[in-house]
Parts: C-alpha cells; sequence; structure tokens
C-alpha cells in the first residue's frame, strides 16, 4: 500500500516522480522545503532527513498546526529547513485546517492508512484515538513510517507533543529518515525528545 499525497484538499496517488527520497534535497520543481526559514536554531542536516508526524482532531486550525510545527522544531533544536514532509492518517487527510496548515508552512502534506500507523511501534498508543481513527497512534507513527513505503522505520527524536494554544487539537512528533541503510528498525530510542502532554487524547 503507497502513501497518498494530499494537495489542495484532494488526495492524489504519490507516484515515484512525485515523491521526495528520504535523506535527499527536494528536485527543481518537486514541493518540498522551498520557501522555508534556513535560519532557525539548531544545525541544518547535510539535506531534508526530517518528517513530522501529525495527528489531528476535527476543526483543527492552520494557524494551530503551523505554530505548533514550528515550535516544536524550535523547542528541540531542530531547523525547519531539515524537514521534508508532513504525514498524516487518511482519515485526516483532507481536514482543511491540516491542509492550509502545510501549505503555509510551505511543506507536502502526506496521508498514511491507518492499517499502516497501527503496524508501528510507538510509545504512548491511545485506545481511544484507535477508536477515532483506526489506529493507537497518529504522530508518532506517521512520523517514523514516513511518507512512502521503505524498508526502515525513521528514528524518533521528539515524541508526541501537544500543539500550541489552551485547547490544542493537534499533536506532532518528529523522526529522523537516513538514507538507504541507515534507518532504524526499533521502537524508537530511550534519549527521544520527552513529550509534553502525551496522555492526551488527540491522536
Amino acid at each position: 500500500m503507497t502513501g497518498d499525497r494530499v494537495s489542495g484538499g484532494r488526495v492524489i496517488a504519490a507516484s515515484a516522480a512525485g515523491v521526495l527520497a528520504p535523506g535527499a534535497a527536494p528536485a527543481a520543481g518537486v514541493p518540498g522545503t522551498q520557501g522555508l526559514d534556513s535560519a532557525t536554531s539548531g544545525p541544518a542536516s547535510p539535506g531534508p532527513d526530517l518528517v513530522v508526524g501529525v495527528g489531528a482532531a476535527r476543526g483543527v486550525g492552520a494557524e494551530e498546526v503551523r505554530a505548533s510545527v514550528c515550535a516544536v522544531l524550535a523547542r528541540a533544536g531542530l531547523a525547519r529547513s531539515a524537514v521534508l514532509a508532513l504525514v498524516t492518517v487518511t482519515a485526516r487527510a483532507n481536514e482543511p485546517g491540516l491542509v492550509a496548515g502545510a501549505a503555509l508552512l510551505g511543506l507536502p502534506l502526506f496521508a498514511r492508512a491507518a492499517e499502516e500507523l497501527a503496524a508501528v511501534p510507538v510509545p504512548h498508543p491511545s485506545e481511544r484515538v484507535r477508536a477515532a481513527v483506526g489506529t493507537p497512534g497518529v504522530a508518532e507513527a506517521a512520523a517514523r513510517l514516513g511518507p512512502v513505503p521503505g524498508p526502515w522505520l525513521g528514528e524518533l527524536l521528539v515524541a508526541k507533543t501537544r500543539g500550541v494554544g489552551a485547547r490544542p487539537r493537534c499533536t506532532v512528533a518528529v523522526a529522523r529518515h537516513r538514507p538507504a541503510g541507515g534507518g532504524s528498525a526499533g521502537p524508537g530510542p530511550a534519549g527521544a525528545a520527552a513529550n509534553t502532554g502525551a496522555e492526551q487524547e488527540t491522536p
């Protein structure tokens, strides 16, 4: 099963020509990190190799998504220019605020099927999230799984973290995807950045 790329509110099957490979810089004309401010805290990676997983409740706002992703990256000392894509679950692929939030960030948004995400080991599973979208975790699993199928899971750098605002409607996690052969097959390192409010039930 392939990942789906979300563009303009439509789910489009990702073709090989339109997909950024983990650890590769975007090719000319391929949506990626264009327009992002590279002068953020933290050293930039040799090429975009970070994947941000986003779980969202219905009605999440675009600005909350944008601000939450930026806040998590800044707190972890990770450069926004190192992010290659956002990934979520198919059930939230057309959520207007999530689609618009990705556009504000200048990043492509991909969706993975719930059954794919459910097979990924995560440190903070939730049965309520499983009941809502078919997988016990979205943000962490999506970050580790990445935008398209591959043999390796990403290294979880930032565990599920609540979005910004008084009543957050999204969660964010970050994983690093190495070039071929450099991924992680385990459930994430013990040293992954501590999450904030991971027990809350937003996917």
